[in-house]
């Protein structure tokens, strides 16, 4: 069977015109009860990811029927100065989509990074183990120096051998 038999007059048959037709209302369709008749809810299977790994920063306010990312609003707020994200306001955006989207934001994995760095224990994060390496360093080089000046004035050598014993 040839195409030509689909084509009349450069138009396409009326099946194929009304299936067209009928995707495009039923996404208009679908997009208005969205809209205008569907109620979303706050679900506890979001509490959960897709690995069974626990959302323990995902909130839900009864009274107000908004949920909040406490890690965002704890931490986000004082050091990125995330004042007006949904997740820190409060959002009625019921759609798992939202919340993954949200988990996947630069600002929550900062604030995720920040609860971290504030819960670890004294002398375990990376800046105080970065800072300790410094002052070891600096420590070192100064042990070298102050043993050059002792040797040099336990031999009565001139001080002018310092230099050259630094180098």
């Amino acid at each position: 069977m040839s195409m030509l038999a689909f084509i009349r007059d450069g138009k396409l048959p009326k099946k194929i015109e009304k299936r067209k037709q009928s995707e495009e209302e039923r996404k208009d369709k679908s997009r208005q009860y969205d809209r205008e008749k569907r109620r979303r809810q706050w679900s506890e299977k979001w509490m959960r990811d897709d690995n069974g790994m626990t959302r323990p920063w995902l909130s839900f306010d009864t009274e107000q029927q908004k949920m909040f990312c406490s890690t965002c609003r704890q931490y986000g707020v004082k050091i990125l100065r995330v004042q007006n994200g949904p997740f820190v306001l409060g959002t009625d955006n019921f759609k798992l989509e939202a919340i993954k989207e949200h988990e996947t934001s630069k600002g929550h994995v900062k604030s995720s990074l920040a609860q971290k760095a504030a819960q670890a224990p004294p002398a375990t994060t990376a800046a105080e183990h970065a800072l300790a390496s410094l002052n070891k360093a600096n420590l070192d080089k100064l042990k070298l120096l102050f043993r050059n000046v002792h040797a040099i004035a336990k031999k009565g050598r001139p001080f002018t051998d310092f230099t050259w014993m630094c180098q």
